[in-house]
């Protein structure tokens, strides 16, 4: 698997957006994860929006869980 680092970009509602060069190919099976040693899932590819005049490409991602239903959450540095 080809793993990259990337900063993600909250877009609310448990929604995350990252900035990829153009001609990155996205897998429809793209996960995010916080790079740890319990490598936590935070998101699942959703859609990729694109333009010909741009050279990137954001990558959008959705929580696997909804945010609203968590009663508690760990905050790790």
């Amino acid at each position: 698997p080809n793993n990259i680092n990337v900063d993600m970009v909250g877009r609310g509602g448990g929604n995350f957006s990252v900035s990829l060069p153009r001609d990155f190919v996205i897998d429809s099976q793209a996960v995010l994860k916080i790079s740890s040693i319990n490598n936590y899932l935070i998101g699942v590819f959703e859609k990729v929006i694109s333009s010909d005049r741009d050279a990137f490409q954001t990558v959008l991602f959705t929580s696997p869980v909804n945010m609203q239903e968590l009663k508690f959450v760990q905050v790790e540095k």
